[in-house]
């Protein structure tokens, strides 16, 4: 997911007209309250947050439209609860140069030496003086998990006001995640939307269709289905299937290959296929593959 500025190369661009690197695609448009599932026609705006699908070779192309300079890669998580610990754990898989701030000094002990190599700091996510010392315009991005959303919130507007890159914060309440991103946060992450998403990739639909995402307040879902030899969608390019307005095929797996798919692609029995679409549309996408 990447954030449209006012400077981004793709401002006010039909979708069309962008040339996007092969295996890669536009899934989803997030404006305001709105969740966009794009076509050609649809325009980039500022402020737009936008998902992309594709390769990583792709994405990594990608990436360099949305870059401001060389991307730091430190990050500041405040927080070292149950998500904190998790979040440490997969960002140092990838390199990332972290420091961790934690109030309980029982849990900070804990996590230096279970994680080693991460500065972890004791005391208080909220502290001027402890943010102003991890010299937060240094970093990437400051992400707050702690588990309380007021106690998020003001971490994040501190670190904003003292010149963050990109601003991350975990909210429990979803009614207050627009709020959170109305007041300069880059992005709210909902806990309870994480669960729901959790228990629906555990949750079959008939005709082989698994909600495996819900997005933005859970206005649209992110499907995964299996095409049978008597779909409707089988054995034809992608561009002769009437497909719902707002719903579009993003990645299909064929046997062990995956595919981000344009037009002239055609889906195979036995094939796993990925949509996003809008809440209204899941009836007639479902249609496609009975």
């Amino acid at each position: 997911e990447f954030k449209v500025n006012d400077k981004n190369v793709l401002l006010n661009k039909p979708l069309k007209k962008i040339p996007f690197p092969q295996c890669s695609m536009i899934s989803a448009i997030f404006r305001d309250d709105a969740v966009i599932i794009p076509g050609g026609d649809d325009i980039i705006r500022s402020g737009d947050r936008v998902v992309i699908i594709g390769k990583e070779e792709a994405i990594q192309e990608i990436r360099k439209w949305f870059e401001v300079g060389n991307q730091s890669k430190k990050v500041l998580i405040v927080g070292g609860g149950t998500v904190g610990f998790y979040l440490v754990e997969l960002l140092r898989k990838k390199d990332f140069n972290i420091t961790l701030v934690e109030k309980d000094l029982k849990r900070c002990e804990m996590i230096a030496e279970s994680l080693p190599n991460i500065m972890v700091i004791n005391g208080d996510g909220t502290d001027m003086g402890i943010l102003e010392e991890v010299n937060i315009p240094g970093m990437g991005a400051v992400v707050s998990v702690t588990n309380s959303d007021e106690k998020n919130l003001l971490c994040s507007l501190l670190a904003r006001q003292l010149g963050a890159i990109k601003v991350i914060a975990r909210v429990d309440r979803t009614e207050y995640t627009q709020l959170f991103e109305m007041v300069g946060v880059d992005v709210a992450m909902s806990s309870r939307e994480a669960t729901i998403n959790e228990v629906l990739k555990t949750t079959l639909l008939k005709t082989g269709i698994q909600s495996i995402a819900t997005l933005e307040g859970e206005k649209a879902e992110v499907l995964e289905l299996t095409a049978r030899a008597d779909s409707k969608i089988v054995k034809k390019p992608l561009k002769s299937v009437k497909f719902p307005k707002d719903a579009i095929v993003s990645t299909i797996v064929h046997e062990s290959n995956i595919i981000v798919p344009d037009g002239n692609v055609q889906i195979q029995p036995g094939d796993k296929v990925i949509v996003f679409t809008r809440l209204e549309m899941v009836s007639k996408v479902e249609a496609l593959f009975k």
